[in-house]
């Protein structure tokens, strides 16, 4: 059974470890409900900045890498790679991997996606986590053309990268949620409306949306082409929309929701009386203007 708990701090990039955890009793095949808050702006990778929808984000796609449940960096569509001397370069050799439609992850889909995070036109909020490439910040200031990126594809399987400087972390940063690959091809034919289909939103993780509700809900199922799927425990996911703390609260109490991370704090002290309360280190920067 589901063991119902309340979060009271849930970083977006741990969910998919957390998900798959909880739903190890193949005899229970109820979906796990997740609330997540308001209805998110976007779920396309280059273009969202927010939390809420990078809980999305990360259980339909994965980066060059991705992080276990401890925030170690595990090999994802990478395989493996290689690193340079001096760490200023990096070549990722990507694995058999396939889109939700069959169609094989390519280097070229990475090289769409990255140069689609940096250019300017697109107003990509996190494009600033590419400057680290060469020419990442002068490509998203206007004084250069997203081709000149410090990314190539030298065959369909091999992605090399270059650096502006060392970067002891650039393999965390690879498997954050705007340097995730996206298809050129769809994304040319449906324009950016292309997230808020079904039907359009080809993905390559573990998960594909199967129903999108604005202001309700967004559901998932387990990918039958992802390449780890058999590590994915979970058959379907439920992310519900509701943007209320007592409301998700008194949704959780009932049953309705397994999981909730947004509770009013007077509440807090009952909650971790009755051992419903997981409180978990966030790393962050916060900051107000």
């Amino acid at each position: 059974m589901l063991k119902k708990t309340v979060l009271l701090l849930l970083c977006a990039v741990m969910v998919v470890s957390l998900f798959t955890a909880c739903a190890s009793d193949k005899a229970d095949k109820k979906p796990i409900v997740y609330n997540m808050g308001a209805t998110p702006k976007t779920i396309d990778p280059q273009l969202n900045s927010a939390v809420e929808a990078g809980s999305v984000i990360v259980h339909c796609f994965e980066g060059l890498t991705r992080k276990d449940a401890e925030g170690r960096i595990l090999p994802g569509m990478a395989e493996k790679w290689d690193m340079n001397e001096d760490g200023t370069k990096f070549t990722f050799y990507l694995r058999d991997a396939k889109w939700s439609d069959g169609k094989p992850v390519t280097a070229d889909d990475f090289v769409y996606a990255w140069r689609r995070a940096v250019d300017p036109a697109s107003e990509c909020e996190y494009a600033y986590q590419l400057w680290y490439i060469k020419n990442g910040e002068a490509i998203t200031n206007g004084e250069m053309s997203p081709e000149e990126l410090g990314v190539k594809a030298v065959d369909e399987k091999t992605l090399e990268v270059e650096l502006e400087a060392p970067c002891s972390y650039f393999l965390q940063l690879t498997s954050f949620p705007t340097l995730f690959p996206v298809r050129q091809d769809v994304i040319e034919e449906h324009g950016e409306g292309w997230a808020n289909d079904p039907e359009t939103y080809i993905t390559n993780g573990p998960m594909v949306v199967t129903e999108f509700v604005v202001n309700e809900k967004i559901v998932m199922k387990k990918s039958d082409t992802y390449w780890d799927k058999n590590s994915i425990k979970a058959d379907e996911l439920v992310f519900t929309m509701i943007d209320d703390q007592a409301s998700e609260l008194s949704a959780f109490e009932a049953g309705e929701i397994d999981f909730a991370d947004s509770i009013p704090a007077e509440e807090i002290p009952r909650l971790y009386e009755e051992g419903k309360l997981i409180i978990k280190p966030q790393l962050g920067t916060y900051f107000f203007c």
